[in-house]
C-alpha cells in the first residue's frame, strides 16, 4: 500500500507481478483499490483494476453474502 501512497506505477507494478494480494485490507478495512482512489492516481487505479478483473469471484454461501460460511464450533466430546 506503501507504492500505491507514492504512486510508484512501477513498483505497483512490479508487486503485482510478484503476486501482491491486491485485496488484503488495511485496519480502516480500505483494499489496494480504495487507497489507489483516495491518491487519484489512474495509472496505479487501472493496474490495480486489470489485476482484480482476472481474480475468482468468491462462492456464494447459503446466506447469500459471498466469503466464508459461518460455522457453529462444536464441542470435543471427552473419552
Amino acid at each position: 500500500m506503501r507504492a500505491i501512497e507514492s504512486s510508484r506505477a512501477s513498483c505497483v507494478d512490479f508487486l503485482i507481478k510478484a503476486g501482491a494480494n491486491v485485496t488484503v485490507q488495511n485496519k480502516k478495512e480500505q483494499n489496494c483499490l480504495d487507497i489507489a482512489e483516495a491518491y487519484a492516481d489512474s495509472r496505479v487505479i487501472e493496474l490495480i483494476q486489470d489485476k482484480m478483473a482476472f481474480l475468482p469471484k468468491p462462492k456464494e454461501t447459503k446466506s447469500g453474502k459471498a466469503g466464508k460460511s459461518q460455522s457453529k464450533p462444536t464441542a470435543k466430546k471427552k473419552v
